[in-house]
């Protein structure tokens, strides 16, 4: 009688933790090898976390809209419904409460004015923050002589104004 542990995956070398967007599972319910168990979302994607055995899964340890940590045990999968509905993992510890190496569930920062923003667009968010408080703000304008240019462009085969435009502002 064993329990086969799920861990929150981790899809990239930057990856730190992911938030649960959704269960596909209760407690007590049939899984199969392969099939779709929750829903993640991390900083570039969501994926589905799939069941690694056969079997019946415990009770999650986190619930939706919680992030775990890289390697977090997220819940089990038993190999009978009796040991996936008992109160205790092989090692004693009782469902549901944190397992050792397990990082604290992190919450939301709700900003001060407007709608928060969660998973991949708070990521985008503070990217672009960052980027406008760490780089130089420039803008450049210039005027370009458009008829002769617009002729130019039909006398040419193959090219787009995209390119003549990129060629115009390179000079």
């Amino acid at each position: 009688m064993a329990k086969t542990p799920i861990y929150m995956p981790k899809f990239g070398m930057t990856m730190t933790r992911a938030e649960i967007t959704g269960w596909y599972v209760k407690e007590g319910d049939k899984v199969t090898a392969g099939m779709p168990i929750l829903s993640i979302e991390t900083e570039k994607t969501n994926v589905d976390v799939e069941a690694p055995a056969d079997g019946y899964v415990t009770k999650p340890l986190f619930a939706e809209g919680d992030e775990a940590e890289v390697g977090a045990i997220l819940l089990y999968v038993a190999e009978t419904l009796e040991e996936a509905r008992s109160e205790s993992d092989a090692d004693g510890t009782a469902v549901g409460e944190p397992q050792p190496g397990q990082a604290p569930v992190l919450t939301e920062t709700v900003p001060a004015e407007g709608e928060a923003l969660s998973g991949i667009r708070k990521r985008i968010a503070e990217n672009m923050r960052a980027s406008l408080q760490n780089s130089a703000q420039l803008t450049h304008m210039r005027t370009v002589e458009a008829d002769a240019f617009c002729a130019w462009k039909e006398s040419l085969s193959g090219v787009s104004l995209t390119d003549l435009f990129v060629k115009q502002f390179a000079v």
